[in-house]
């Protein structure tokens, strides 16, 4: 996590061109954000923390490689794809990179504005101007290629199996599925933000699924991405200092979460805080920016210092708290409960805790619970067996 933070922190000064404000926040805030209390203390996150190494290498190879021609460019583009390769071998996000990489040629190294590419012209005339920039996607989506059918030929075509109560709106039908993952966005959004109740398992019903569109939860989805689409629609419109950063994050915090958003293909899991360890990354970048832009109020920049340090101290102590609940499974399964108490899952591994202790009376108790909570599920009814 310290080399993560290390190069991260460098890749924002360069594309801030030494702004040491938005350096210094983005790089504290990723410091000591708790939202990676899963990817660090918890042994499947190693993958989380190894791909983003990975992630950010590619970036800074990226960044330099266009200061070459010749044998040395082409060297560079080798280790760009290696560092690639190595990112999508710990973990299946780190391909979302190659997407990033794009955002970056186009806004910093050929200085495009993203509308002004966006709007229909004459093919030849957009040909010819964005010649270079197409060439370069060209190639990366060529090493994209290469490097899904290495993925596809070393693990195999098919996606990994769950079961339906690992991520109940799965299996649910029109509109309730969609309605429910739209709003999973929402659920993301609030942790990496104001990550206040976090937990080690979000599966079963833990989310109650969306069935209606007269749910008052829709609100919140539609504000979320209401919030993006304004954002997005603002940085593209020119290609100032702020708004080529504001692309940069939103890119960081969008690609590497959308294989893992449910919209596109359903996963394993309805929340998981691990893999918002990359995504947090943008969160950090526009919360610098946003920081930045009020300490320029005078009449704010008191107010706006107070509330960073009030932050930076909240994020600190739940980092610790949160440590203390990885601390060992009883810890663990016990802070989960206390968050989510739909979770059947979270009442069964507490009870195999107390099982190993010998303590069955509370183990029963516990199971009991489950299989209260999830009928359905048949985990409950043996351990209870």
């Amino acid at each position: 996590h310290a080399i993560v933070t290390y190069l991260f922190t460098s890749f924002v000064s360069d594309i801030s061109f030494q702004g040491d404000t938005i350096t210094l926040i983005s790089g504290l805030l990723f410091a000591i954000h708790p939202i990676h209390t899963e990817a660090i203390a918890g042994l499947v996150g190693r993958a989380e923390t190894l791909s983003a190494v990975f992630f950010l290498l590619v970036l800074f190879i990226n960044s330099r490689v266009h200061c070459h021609n010749g044998l040395m460019y082409c060297l560079g583009m080798l280790m760009l794809f290696i560092a690639t390769l190595c990112s999508v071998l710990s973990k299946e996000v780190g391909l979302t990179v190659i997407a990033i990489c794009c955002v970056y040629d186009a806004l910093y190294t050929e200085k495009i504005v993203v509308l002004s590419f966006l709007l229909p012209t004459h093919p030849s005339v957009w040909l010819k101007k964005y010649n270079r920039l197409l060439k370069r996607i060209t190639l990366l989506l060529i090493f994209t290629i290469v490097i899904l059918f290495l993925r596809i030929k070393i693990n195999g075509p098919s996606l990994p199996s769950f079961t339906p109560l690992d991520n109940p709106a799965s299996n649910s039908s029109f509109p309730t599925r969609q309605l429910t993952f739209l709003y999973l966005c929402f659920i993301n959004t609030w942790l990496v933000f104001c990550p206040s109740f976090l937990c080690a398992d979000w599966t079963m019903q833990t989310v109650p699924l969306v069935e209606s569109p007269f749910d008052p939860r829709n609100v919140l989805t539609l504000l979320t991405f209401s919030g993006y689409l304004i954002f997005g629609l603002w940085a593209i419109s020119n290609n100032t200092y702020e708004q080529r950063l504001t692309l940069m994050a939103m890119s960081i915090l969008m690609f590497p979460f959308i294989p893992a958003s449910n919209l596109f293909f359903p996963v394993g899991f309805v929340v998981a805080e691990r893999i918002l360890y990359v995504p947090s990354m943008g969160v950090c970048m526009l919360v610098a920016l946003g920081v930045r832009k009020l300490i320029r109020v005078r009449s704010l920049r008191y107010l706006c210092m107070i509330l960073l340090v009030m932050t930076c101290l909240l994020y600190c102590t739940k980092t610790l708290t949160r440590n203390r609940d990885w601390l060992n499974d009883h810890s663990l399964f016990t802070s989960g409960i206390k968050i989510n108490k739909r979770n059947a899952k979270l009442y069964n591994n507490l009870g195999h805790v107390y099982e190993n202790r010998e303590q069955h009376d509370k183990a029963e108790e516990l199971f009991l619970k489950a299989s209260t909570i999830q009928p359905d599920d048949i985990g409950s009814w043996i351990n209870l067996g």
